[in-house]
Protein backbone atom coordinates (compact mmCIF):
# COMPACT_ATOMS: atom_id res chain seq x y z
CA UNK A 1 0.00 0.00 0.00
CA UNK A 2 1.45 3.34 -1.06
CA UNK A 3 2.01 5.48 1.75
CA UNK A 4 0.61 8.88 1.75
CA UNK A 5 2.94 11.64 1.26
CA UNK A 6 4.09 9.11 -1.93
CA UNK A 7 0.73 9.13 -3.12
CA UNK A 8 0.07 12.96 -2.75
CA UNK A 9 3.61 14.04 -4.60
CA UNK A 10 3.11 11.66 -7.49
CA UNK A 11 -0.35 13.18 -7.62
CA UNK A 12 0.78 16.70 -7.75
CA UNK A 13 3.53 15.44 -10.00
CA UNK A 14 1.04 14.44 -12.44
CA UNK A 15 -1.00 17.10 -11.97
CA UNK A 16 1.88 19.99 -12.39
CA UNK A 17 2.23 18.05 -15.82
CA UNK A 18 -0.73 18.45 -17.10
CA UNK A 19 -1.51 21.75 -15.87
CA UNK A 20 1.47 22.70 -17.87
CA UNK A 21 0.76 21.05 -21.22
CA UNK A 22 -3.03 22.61 -20.41
CA UNK A 23 -1.92 26.34 -19.51
CA UNK A 24 0.19 26.26 -22.66
CA UNK A 25 -2.19 25.18 -25.31
CA UNK A 26 -5.19 27.83 -23.65
CA UNK A 27 -2.38 30.32 -23.94
CA UNK A 28 -1.70 30.09 -27.58
CA UNK A 29 -6.11 29.26 -28.30
CA UNK A 30 -6.59 32.53 -26.41
CA UNK A 31 -3.51 34.23 -28.04
CA UNK A 32 -5.34 32.99 -31.55
CA UNK A 33 -8.47 34.30 -30.74
CA UNK A 34 -8.07 37.53 -29.64
CA UNK A 35 -6.26 38.13 -32.68
CA UNK A 36 -9.30 37.44 -34.47
CA UNK A 37 -11.90 38.31 -32.28
CA UNK A 38 -12.66 41.96 -30.59
CA UNK A 39 -12.66 43.09 -26.82
CA UNK A 40 -16.52 43.51 -26.84
CA UNK A 41 -16.78 39.43 -28.13
CA UNK A 42 -14.67 38.49 -25.06
CA UNK A 43 -16.87 40.93 -22.68
CA UNK A 44 -20.07 39.61 -23.54
CA UNK A 45 -19.16 36.10 -22.93
CA UNK A 46 -17.63 37.03 -19.28
CA UNK A 47 -20.61 38.50 -18.36
CA UNK A 48 -22.62 35.61 -19.13
CA UNK A 49 -20.13 32.93 -17.37
CA UNK A 50 -19.67 34.93 -13.98
CA UNK A 51 -23.69 34.84 -13.96
CA UNK A 52 -23.45 30.97 -14.33
CA UNK A 53 -20.71 30.15 -12.17
CA UNK A 54 -22.83 31.46 -9.68
CA UNK A 55 -25.36 29.10 -10.10
CA UNK A 56 -22.73 26.51 -10.71
CA UNK A 57 -21.27 26.95 -7.30
CA UNK A 58 -25.18 26.86 -5.97
CA UNK A 59 -25.91 23.39 -7.81
CA UNK A 60 -22.53 21.78 -5.94
CA UNK A 61 -24.35 22.67 -2.59
CA UNK A 62 -20.93 22.38 -1.01
CA UNK A 63 -20.90 18.76 -1.45
CA UNK A 64 -18.05 17.90 -3.47
CA UNK A 65 -15.77 19.13 -1.06
CA UNK A 66 -17.55 17.41 1.67
CA UNK A 67 -17.28 13.90 0.10
CA UNK A 68 -13.80 14.47 0.10
CA UNK A 69 -13.44 15.93 3.36
CA UNK A 70 -15.46 13.70 4.99
CA UNK A 71 -14.51 10.08 7.04
CA UNK A 72 -16.96 7.95 6.71
CA UNK A 73 -18.25 8.01 2.95
CA UNK A 74 -21.19 5.28 1.85
CA UNK A 75 -23.16 5.13 -1.01
CA UNK A 76 -25.82 6.11 0.66
CA UNK A 77 -23.77 9.50 1.01
CA UNK A 78 -22.60 9.53 -2.99
CA UNK A 79 -26.81 8.38 -4.57
CA UNK A 80 -28.47 11.29 -2.00
CA UNK A 81 -25.28 13.79 -3.38
CA UNK A 82 -25.69 13.14 -7.01
CA UNK A 83 -29.52 13.28 -7.22
CA UNK A 84 -29.61 16.53 -4.61
CA UNK A 85 -26.99 18.51 -7.25
CA UNK A 86 -28.40 17.52 -10.41
CA UNK A 87 -31.79 18.30 -9.23
CA UNK A 88 -30.93 21.37 -8.23
CA UNK A 89 -28.90 22.12 -11.38
CA UNK A 90 -31.84 21.79 -13.15
CA UNK A 91 -33.76 23.97 -11.16
CA UNK A 92 -30.80 26.78 -11.81
CA UNK A 93 -30.87 25.64 -15.61
CA UNK A 94 -34.66 27.06 -15.63
CA UNK A 95 -34.07 30.04 -13.48
CA UNK A 96 -31.05 31.25 -15.75
CA UNK A 97 -33.26 30.66 -18.76
CA UNK A 98 -36.15 32.57 -17.49
CA UNK A 99 -33.93 35.49 -16.18
CA UNK A 100 -32.25 35.67 -19.93
CA UNK A 101 -34.21 38.30 -21.63
CA UNK A 102 -33.46 40.61 -18.15
CA UNK A 103 -29.97 40.42 -17.71
CA UNK A 104 -29.73 41.77 -21.51
CA UNK A 105 -31.88 44.53 -20.56
CA UNK A 106 -30.25 44.85 -17.58
CA UNK A 107 -26.73 45.27 -19.33
CA UNK A 108 -28.43 46.81 -22.71
CA UNK A 109 -26.91 44.41 -24.91
CA UNK A 110 -29.48 42.06 -26.30
CA UNK A 111 -26.99 39.45 -27.83
CA UNK A 112 -26.41 37.88 -24.07
CA UNK A 113 -30.08 36.53 -23.92
CA UNK A 114 -28.84 34.21 -26.42
CA UNK A 115 -25.55 33.89 -24.99
CA UNK A 116 -27.21 33.00 -22.07
CA UNK A 117 -29.73 30.93 -23.50
CA UNK A 118 -26.97 28.43 -24.68
CA UNK A 119 -24.39 28.71 -22.28
CA UNK A 120 -26.66 27.86 -19.73
CA UNK A 121 -26.58 24.20 -20.31
CA UNK A 122 -23.17 24.52 -19.18
CA UNK A 123 -24.82 24.23 -15.61
CA UNK A 124 -26.22 21.06 -16.09
CA UNK A 125 -23.47 19.64 -17.43
CA UNK A 126 -21.52 21.12 -14.33
CA UNK A 127 -23.96 19.17 -12.28
CA UNK A 128 -23.32 16.15 -13.89
CA UNK A 129 -19.35 15.86 -12.96
CA UNK A 130 -19.31 17.06 -9.07
CA UNK A 131 -19.69 13.54 -7.67
CA UNK A 132 -17.62 11.72 -10.25
CA UNK A 133 -14.71 14.24 -9.63
CA UNK A 134 -15.04 14.00 -5.68
CA UNK A 135 -14.64 9.82 -6.19
CA UNK A 136 -11.22 10.48 -8.17
CA UNK A 137 -9.95 13.13 -5.83
CA UNK A 138 -11.00 10.97 -2.36
CA UNK A 139 -8.49 8.11 -3.91
CA UNK A 140 -5.68 10.84 -5.22
CA UNK A 141 -6.40 9.85 -8.50
CA UNK A 142 -4.54 12.95 -9.96
CA UNK A 143 -3.54 11.58 -12.85
CA UNK A 144 -6.65 10.17 -14.68
CA UNK A 145 -8.20 13.57 -13.95
CA UNK A 146 -5.41 15.64 -15.31
CA UNK A 147 -5.23 13.46 -18.42
CA UNK A 148 -9.27 13.91 -18.96
CA UNK A 149 -8.86 17.52 -18.38
CA UNK A 150 -6.25 17.82 -20.64
CA UNK A 151 -8.24 15.82 -23.48
CA UNK A 152 -11.65 18.18 -22.94
CA UNK A 153 -9.19 21.21 -23.19
CA UNK A 154 -7.65 20.00 -26.44
CA UNK A 155 -10.83 19.10 -27.88
CA UNK A 156 -12.49 22.23 -27.06
CA UNK A 157 -9.89 24.99 -27.92
CA UNK A 158 -8.91 22.94 -31.27
CA UNK A 159 -12.90 23.32 -32.00
CA UNK A 160 -12.89 26.90 -30.56
CA UNK A 161 -10.22 27.82 -33.34
CA UNK A 162 -12.18 25.77 -36.15
CA UNK A 163 -15.17 28.00 -35.65
CA UNK A 164 -13.22 31.75 -35.08
CA UNK A 165 -11.55 31.15 -38.98
CA UNK A 166 -14.56 29.70 -40.59
CA UNK A 167 -15.85 33.50 -39.15
CA UNK A 168 -18.05 32.30 -36.36
CA UNK A 169 -17.35 35.29 -33.79
CA UNK A 170 -18.54 35.52 -30.89
CA UNK A 171 -19.81 31.97 -31.18
CA UNK A 172 -16.45 30.69 -31.42
CA UNK A 173 -15.89 31.40 -27.43
CA UNK A 174 -19.50 30.06 -26.92
CA UNK A 175 -18.77 26.91 -28.57
CA UNK A 176 -15.61 26.41 -26.56
CA UNK A 177 -17.29 26.65 -23.38
CA UNK A 178 -19.97 23.83 -24.63
CA UNK A 179 -17.96 21.73 -26.43
CA UNK A 180 -15.57 21.43 -23.64
CA UNK A 181 -17.85 21.22 -20.71
CA UNK A 182 -19.47 18.51 -23.25
CA UNK A 183 -16.62 15.93 -24.01
CA UNK A 184 -15.00 16.58 -19.58
CA UNK A 185 -18.74 15.11 -18.53
CA UNK A 186 -18.48 12.23 -21.35
CA UNK A 187 -14.62 11.49 -20.65
CA UNK A 188 -15.47 11.30 -16.89
CA UNK A 189 -18.26 9.20 -16.81
CA UNK A 190 -16.42 6.82 -18.97
CA UNK A 191 -13.83 6.29 -16.56
CA UNK A 192 -15.55 6.66 -13.10
CA UNK A 193 -15.66 3.35 -11.12
CA UNK A 194 -19.19 4.45 -10.36
CA UNK A 195 -23.00 4.58 -11.32
CA UNK A 196 -25.92 6.05 -9.56
CA UNK A 197 -28.69 4.16 -8.99
CA UNK A 198 -32.26 5.62 -8.40
CA UNK A 199 -31.96 5.52 -4.92
CA UNK A 200 -32.32 8.51 -2.43
CA UNK A 201 -31.52 8.21 1.41
CA UNK A 202 -33.32 12.04 3.00
CA UNK A 203 -30.77 10.41 6.40
CA UNK A 204 -27.45 10.57 4.41
CA UNK A 205 -28.28 13.87 2.74
CA UNK A 206 -28.49 15.64 6.14
CA UNK A 207 -25.37 14.24 7.10
CA UNK A 208 -23.47 16.03 4.62
CA UNK A 209 -25.55 19.31 4.27
CA UNK A 210 -24.09 20.87 7.37
CA UNK A 211 -21.08 21.16 6.02
CA UNK A 212 -21.59 21.78 2.76
CA UNK A 213 -23.45 24.32 3.62
CA UNK A 214 -20.63 26.12 5.39
CA UNK A 215 -18.21 25.19 2.67
CA UNK A 216 -21.01 26.40 0.22
CA UNK A 217 -21.17 30.27 1.48
CA UNK A 218 -17.56 30.51 1.89
CA UNK A 219 -17.25 29.43 -1.68
CA UNK A 220 -19.73 31.52 -3.02
CA UNK A 221 -18.55 34.66 -1.11
CA UNK A 222 -15.15 34.67 -2.38
CA UNK A 223 -16.78 33.52 -5.52
CA UNK A 224 -18.44 37.12 -4.97
CA UNK A 225 -15.88 38.61 -4.07
CA UNK A 226 -13.73 37.58 -6.77
CA UNK A 227 -15.82 38.32 -9.57
CA UNK A 228 -17.52 41.72 -8.25
CA UNK A 229 -15.28 43.28 -9.94
CA UNK A 230 -16.29 41.63 -13.81
CA UNK A 231 -20.29 42.87 -13.10
CA UNK A 232 -19.18 46.34 -11.89
CA UNK A 233 -16.80 46.80 -14.69
CA UNK A 234 -19.47 45.38 -17.10
CA UNK A 235 -22.43 47.13 -16.02
CA UNK A 236 -20.50 51.17 -15.57
CA UNK A 237 -17.80 50.65 -18.16
CA UNK A 238 -19.44 48.72 -20.84
CA UNK A 239 -18.41 45.34 -22.60
CA UNK A 240 -15.17 46.79 -24.44
CA UNK A 241 -14.07 48.01 -21.07
CA UNK A 242 -15.14 44.65 -19.63
CA UNK A 243 -13.44 42.95 -22.91
CA UNK A 244 -9.70 44.10 -22.13
CA UNK A 245 -10.30 43.76 -18.54
CA UNK A 246 -11.28 39.78 -18.86
CA UNK A 247 -8.23 39.34 -20.62
CA UNK A 248 -6.08 40.92 -18.66
CA UNK A 249 -7.51 38.97 -15.82
CA UNK A 250 -7.38 35.40 -18.33
CA UNK A 251 -3.54 35.94 -18.44
CA UNK A 252 -2.88 36.21 -14.94
CA UNK A 253 -5.58 33.33 -13.85
CA UNK A 254 -4.25 30.80 -16.59
CA UNK A 255 -1.04 30.15 -14.16
CA UNK A 256 -2.77 30.94 -11.05
CA UNK A 257 -5.70 28.66 -11.34
CA UNK A 258 -3.58 26.09 -12.26
CA UNK A 259 -1.12 26.44 -9.53
CA UNK A 260 -4.50 26.42 -7.14
CA UNK A 261 -6.20 23.30 -8.52
CA UNK A 262 -2.49 21.78 -7.47
CA UNK A 263 -2.83 23.34 -4.07
CA UNK A 264 -6.51 22.20 -3.56
CA UNK A 265 -5.36 18.27 -4.49
CA UNK A 266 -3.57 18.69 -1.17
CA UNK A 267 -7.18 18.39 0.69
CA UNK A 268 -7.55 14.56 0.95
CA UNK A 269 -3.99 14.69 2.85
CA UNK A 270 -4.59 17.34 4.96
CA UNK A 271 -7.86 15.58 5.74
CA UNK A 272 -6.42 12.46 6.64
CA UNK A 273 -3.64 13.76 8.71
CA UNK A 274 -5.74 16.41 10.77
CA UNK A 275 -5.30 15.43 13.82
CA UNK A 276 -1.76 15.20 13.72
CA UNK A 277 -0.81 18.89 14.29
CA UNK A 278 3.05 18.37 14.31
CA UNK A 279 2.74 16.47 10.47
CA UNK A 280 0.08 19.24 9.51
CA UNK A 281 1.77 21.88 9.98
CA UNK A 282 5.20 20.26 8.44
CA UNK A 283 2.95 19.84 5.31
CA UNK A 284 1.47 23.02 5.38
CA UNK A 285 4.94 24.85 5.11
CA UNK A 286 6.30 22.75 2.38
CA UNK A 287 3.09 23.33 0.42
CA UNK A 288 3.53 27.05 0.74
CA UNK A 289 6.96 26.98 -0.01
CA UNK A 290 6.69 24.59 -3.15
CA UNK A 291 3.62 27.17 -4.09
CA UNK A 292 5.60 30.00 -4.01
CA UNK A 293 8.78 28.88 -5.87
CA UNK A 294 6.45 28.18 -8.69
CA UNK A 295 4.29 30.85 -8.76
CA UNK A 296 6.01 34.03 -8.03
CA UNK A 297 8.63 34.38 -10.75
CA UNK A 298 5.77 33.88 -13.21
CA UNK A 299 4.00 36.29 -11.74
CA UNK A 300 6.83 38.76 -10.70
CA UNK A 301 8.06 38.08 -14.83
CA UNK A 302 4.96 38.94 -16.37
CA UNK A 303 4.82 42.08 -14.39
CA UNK A 304 8.12 43.12 -15.55
CA UNK A 305 7.46 41.74 -19.51
CA UNK A 306 3.53 42.60 -19.64
CA UNK A 307 4.52 45.41 -22.61
CA UNK A 308 6.73 43.22 -24.63
CA UNK A 309 4.18 40.32 -24.28
CA UNK A 310 1.22 41.88 -25.10
CA UNK A 311 2.23 43.69 -27.90
CA UNK A 312 3.90 40.29 -29.19
CA UNK A 313 1.40 37.93 -28.81
CA UNK A 314 -2.38 40.05 -28.81
CA UNK A 315 -1.35 43.15 -30.79
CA UNK A 316 -1.99 46.67 -30.54
CA UNK A 317 -6.07 46.70 -29.63
CA UNK A 318 -5.19 45.31 -26.52
CA UNK A 319 -2.68 47.59 -25.30
CA UNK A 320 -5.20 48.80 -22.55
CA UNK A 321 -4.59 45.50 -20.87
CA UNK A 322 -1.02 46.11 -20.04
CA UNK A 323 -1.23 48.09 -16.60
CA UNK A 324 -4.44 46.34 -15.51
CA UNK A 325 -2.26 42.91 -16.05
CA UNK A 326 0.32 44.41 -13.80
CA UNK A 327 -2.11 45.63 -11.06
CA UNK A 328 -4.02 42.39 -11.21
CA UNK A 329 -0.85 40.33 -11.42
CA UNK A 330 0.08 41.59 -7.40
CA UNK A 331 -4.04 40.35 -6.98
CA UNK A 332 -3.57 36.90 -8.76
CA UNK A 333 -0.35 35.82 -6.52
CA UNK A 334 -2.03 36.63 -3.60
CA UNK A 335 -4.89 34.51 -4.24
CA UNK A 336 -2.76 31.50 -4.68
CA UNK A 337 -1.07 31.92 -1.72
CA UNK A 338 -3.66 32.50 0.24
CA UNK A 339 -4.97 28.78 -1.18
CA UNK A 340 -3.00 26.52 1.04
CA UNK A 341 -4.49 28.29 4.31
CA UNK A 342 -7.95 27.78 2.88
CA UNK A 343 -7.30 24.28 2.26
CA UNK A 344 -5.78 23.64 5.43
CA UNK A 345 -8.71 25.23 7.31
CA UNK A 346 -11.05 22.87 5.42
CA UNK A 347 -9.62 20.00 6.27
CA UNK A 348 -9.28 20.64 10.14
CA UNK A 349 -13.14 21.62 10.03
CA UNK A 350 -13.21 25.36 10.27
CA UNK A 351 -15.09 26.50 7.06
CA UNK A 352 -16.83 29.11 9.27
CA UNK A 353 -13.64 31.02 9.64
CA UNK A 354 -13.37 31.13 5.94
CA UNK A 355 -16.59 32.63 5.28
CA UNK A 356 -16.46 35.13 7.72
CA UNK A 357 -13.24 36.04 6.06
CA UNK A 358 -15.01 36.07 2.63
CA UNK A 359 -18.09 37.65 3.57
CA UNK A 360 -15.84 40.52 4.79
CA UNK A 361 -13.82 40.68 1.72
CA UNK A 362 -17.01 40.75 -0.66
CA UNK A 363 -18.24 43.57 1.34
CA UNK A 364 -15.30 45.75 1.09
CA UNK A 365 -14.78 44.50 -2.87
CA UNK A 366 -18.39 45.86 -2.94
CA UNK A 367 -18.21 49.02 -2.56
CA UNK A 368 -14.93 49.30 -3.24
CA UNK A 369 -15.16 49.12 -6.71
CA UNK A 370 -18.39 50.95 -7.01
CA UNK A 371 -16.32 53.84 -6.14
CA UNK A 372 -13.24 52.99 -7.74
CA UNK A 373 -14.99 52.45 -11.39
CA UNK A 374 -15.69 55.75 -11.80
CA UNK A 375 -11.56 56.00 -12.20
CA UNK A 376 -11.95 53.03 -15.27
CA UNK A 377 -10.15 50.17 -15.39
CA UNK A 378 -7.31 51.43 -13.65
CA UNK A 379 -9.31 52.07 -10.60
CA UNK A 380 -11.21 48.86 -10.24
CA UNK A 381 -7.36 47.05 -10.76
CA UNK A 382 -5.81 49.00 -8.35
CA UNK A 383 -9.09 48.59 -6.00
CA UNK A 384 -9.01 44.80 -6.73
CA UNK A 385 -4.98 44.38 -5.94
CA UNK A 386 -4.96 46.52 -2.75
CA UNK A 387 -8.14 45.02 -1.32
CA UNK A 388 -7.43 41.44 -2.25
CA UNK A 389 -3.61 41.37 -1.06
CA UNK A 390 -4.70 42.55 3.00
CA UNK A 391 -7.55 39.98 2.44
CA UNK A 392 -5.15 37.12 1.50
CA UNK A 393 -2.53 38.35 4.29
CA UNK A 394 -5.39 37.96 7.14
CA UNK A 395 -6.21 34.65 5.74
CA UNK A 396 -2.65 33.16 6.07
CA UNK A 397 -2.47 35.26 9.91
CA UNK A 398 -5.65 33.26 10.59
CA UNK A 399 -4.41 29.78 9.41
CA UNK A 400 -0.89 30.00 11.18
CA UNK A 401 -2.54 31.31 14.15
CA UNK A 402 -4.46 28.12 14.24
CA UNK A 403 -1.69 25.62 13.17
CA UNK A 404 0.21 27.40 15.97
CA UNK A 405 3.03 28.74 13.30
CA UNK A 406 5.02 31.59 14.38
CA UNK A 407 5.90 34.27 11.63
CA UNK A 408 9.76 33.05 11.79
CA UNK A 409 9.17 29.69 10.78
CA UNK A 410 7.20 30.93 7.52
CA UNK A 411 9.47 34.04 6.68
CA UNK A 412 12.54 31.23 7.00
CA UNK A 413 10.82 29.21 4.72
CA UNK A 414 9.83 31.57 2.12
CA UNK A 415 13.26 33.94 2.36
CA UNK A 416 14.83 31.74 -0.25
CA UNK A 417 12.50 32.59 -2.94
CA UNK A 418 11.57 36.20 -1.83
CA UNK A 419 15.29 36.86 -2.21
CA UNK A 420 15.77 35.10 -5.52
CA UNK A 421 13.23 36.81 -7.35
CA UNK A 422 14.51 40.11 -6.26
CA UNK A 423 17.65 39.82 -7.80
CA UNK A 424 15.72 38.29 -10.89
CA UNK A 425 14.21 41.51 -11.10
CA UNK A 426 16.57 43.68 -11.07
CA UNK A 427 18.38 41.57 -13.91
CA UNK A 428 15.50 41.24 -15.78
CA UNK A 429 14.49 45.01 -15.82
CA UNK A 430 18.37 46.23 -16.05
CA UNK A 431 18.38 43.44 -19.57
CA UNK A 432 15.17 45.30 -20.69
CA UNK A 433 16.71 49.11 -20.49
CA UNK A 434 19.40 47.88 -22.17
CA UNK A 435 18.02 45.79 -25.38
CA UNK A 436 15.34 48.31 -25.49
CA UNK A 437 17.95 50.90 -26.85
CA UNK A 438 18.82 48.40 -29.34
CA UNK A 439 15.72 46.53 -30.89
CA UNK A 440 12.48 48.41 -31.95
CA UNK A 441 10.78 44.83 -32.32
CA UNK A 442 9.34 43.54 -29.15
CA UNK A 443 9.93 39.56 -29.92
CA UNK A 444 13.86 39.61 -28.64
CA UNK A 445 13.41 41.39 -25.86
CA UNK A 446 10.36 39.05 -24.41
CA UNK A 447 12.56 35.93 -25.76
CA UNK A 448 15.62 37.23 -23.58
CA UNK A 449 13.94 38.15 -20.60
CA UNK A 450 12.43 35.30 -20.41
CA UNK A 451 15.73 33.01 -19.84
CA UNK A 452 17.67 35.95 -18.73
CA UNK A 453 14.97 35.24 -15.72
CA UNK A 454 14.98 31.91 -15.52
CA UNK A 455 18.76 31.42 -15.19
CA UNK A 456 19.03 33.91 -13.03
CA UNK A 457 16.15 32.48 -10.43
CA UNK A 458 16.88 29.14 -10.86
CA UNK A 459 20.52 29.39 -9.63
CA UNK A 460 20.16 31.87 -7.04
CA UNK A 461 16.95 29.68 -5.84
CA UNK A 462 19.31 26.68 -5.57
CA UNK A 463 22.36 29.01 -3.75
CA UNK A 464 19.98 31.21 -1.73
CA UNK A 465 18.09 28.52 -0.26
CA UNK A 466 20.73 25.29 0.39
CA UNK A 467 19.79 23.34 -2.50
CA UNK A 468 16.42 23.89 -2.09
CA UNK A 469 15.33 23.50 -5.86
CA UNK A 470 17.60 20.22 -6.03
CA UNK A 471 15.76 18.90 -2.95
CA UNK A 472 12.45 19.41 -4.23
CA UNK A 473 13.44 17.68 -7.32
CA UNK A 474 15.37 14.64 -5.77
CA UNK A 475 12.00 14.48 -3.65
CA UNK A 476 9.85 13.92 -6.60
CA UNK A 477 12.27 11.87 -8.52
CA UNK A 478 12.16 9.76 -5.10
CA UNK A 479 8.29 9.56 -4.79
CA UNK A 480 7.89 8.64 -8.37
CA UNK A 481 10.14 6.17 -8.24
CA UNK A 482 8.51 4.68 -4.79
Amino acid sequence: MEKLESKAIKGAVWCAGAQIFIYSFQFAVTALLARILAPEDFGSVGIIAVLLEFNVIIGELGLRTTLVQRRDLSRDHLHAAFWSQLGTNLILYAIAVFFSSKVASYYESPILRNLMLILAFNVVFEGLTFVPRSIFYRSMRFKELSLMRGASEVISGISALILAFGGAGIWSLVGRGMIGRASHVAILWHKVPWQPRLKFSSKALKELLPFGMKVMGSDLLEFISSNVDYLIVGKILGVHALGIYTLAYKLISFPLERIALIVGLTLPAFSTIRDQRERLRSWYLKTMQITALVITPLIVGLFILAPELVRTVWGPKWLEAITPIRLLSIAGLALVMEKTPRTVLVAIGRPGLILCLDAVKSLILGFGLIFAARYGILGVSTAVAVIVTLVSLTMQIVATDMLKIGLAPTLKTLFPVILSVIVMSAGVTGYKSMIGRLWENDLIPLIGGILIGAVLYLSLLNLSGGGILTKTISLLRAKRED
